[in-house]
């Protein structure tokens, strides 16, 4: 009789994630949605109202086929090449630095260990403008 309230905590638990994850999928698909069901529409469409679907998709085939054109997919391969790298990278030698933080003892280690973690903490817009 005790495990009745222990079950409906898990199970109020696991459907709070549940909606959670929905909300945050929901909020990262939005805006690509929107940019694609503004894409199908025409000028005039697009300048009457920015939030209601496109009428039809008739001209849709020629803007896709217009940004091929242009070379989108040579952009997108190099978008996904660069942050690939970048992420392969940056993992690397974090588990490296993180080893090293954890298992070693050297001179400076705790002054290197709190800049890093100081760094981690600066959110990177900040550092456009100096770059």
């Amino acid at each position: 009789m005790g495990s009745a309230p222990a079950l409906t905590r898990v199970f109020s638990a696991r459907l709070l994630v549940l909606l959670l994850c929905l909300f945050l999928i929901v909020v990262c698909i939005a805006p690509v949605l929107f940019v694609v069901l503004n894409a199908a529409k025409t000028s005039d469409q697009y300048w009457t109202s920015k939030f209601s679907l496109p009428s039809d998709f008739r001209h849709f085939p020629q803007k896709l086929a217009k940004l091929v054109e242009i070379g989108i997919l040579r952009q997108i391969r190099n978008t996904v090449v660069v942050a690939a790298l970048g992420i392969t990278l940056s993992f690397l030698f974090t588990s490296m630095a993180g080893f090293a933080f954890s298992k070693l003892r050297f001179p400076g280690s705790v002054v290197i260990f709190w800049s890093v973690i100081g760094l981690l903490a600066m959110p990177t817009q900040l550092l456009i403008v100096p770059l």
